[in-house]
């Protein structure tokens, strides 16, 4: 059964004579084949895309105000103040 879960998969695309003469050079220049050049670019720009789109970017004022709101949160108890000074410490925090 192993060697069902490692069976490659297609991925057909379709691209005009001089776009395959640019990816066949780089992909010369890179010691690979088309095939692996191509794999190895759009893993890379895949993993980009959703890197961005799970990644949340806020602005000075948002930041300021979620780190605001979570001071504000619940009281805290002895053992998560005894937590909380044990981390700050072993992290170098104020």
């Amino acid at each position: 059964m192993v060697a069902a879960a490692n069976k490659l998969e297609r991925l057909d695309i379709r691209i005009d004579l001089d776009e395959k003469a640019v990816v066949e050079k780089a992909a010369a220049s890179k010691g690979l084949s088309s095939s692996a050049y191509v794999r190895s670019c759009v893993l890379r720009q895949a993993r980009e895309d959703i890197s961005a789109m799970e990644t949340i970017t806020l602005s000075d004022r948002d930041r300021d105000l979620f780190l605001d709101a979570l001071d504000d949160s619940l009281p805290s108890t002895g053992k998560l103040n005894s937590a909380l000074t044990k981390f700050r410490k072993k992290y170098n925090c104020k």
